[in-house]
């Protein structure tokens, strides 16, 4: 069978959490949902703008200020989603 360190070669890195958030790095998010669709032969319906900022107005996504969609993490100068945890609940166990 495949060794652990095997499966890791076709790791991508989705974002990380803390106590509080799910920080997703959108590029990677975006790069699942167009990879699933043309998995399918279909396209996703709208734009990766207009998603982020669905998930905003659902209240899904935490931006950093009103008019964002993103997150800036200061210790990455990098733009996240920032989502609570508890919108996205899951067990220990189930490996994340």
């Amino acid at each position: 069978g495949e060794s652990y360190m095997g499966s890791l070669v076709h790791a991508r890195l989705l974002g990380w959490y803390d106590e509080q958030y799910f920080y997703f790095i959108p590029s990677e998010i975006w790069g699942l949902v167009t990879t699933e669709r043309k998995r399918e032969n279909t396209t996703f319906p709208i734009t990766k703008s207009a998603l982020w900022k669905m998930l905003v107005q659902q209240g899904v996504v935490i931006p950093e200020g009103s008019g964002n969609t993103l997150y800036t993490l200061p210790q990455f100068s990098m733009q996240v989603l920032r989502i609570p945890r508890e919108k996205l609940p899951w067990k220990k166990e189930e490996g994340l």
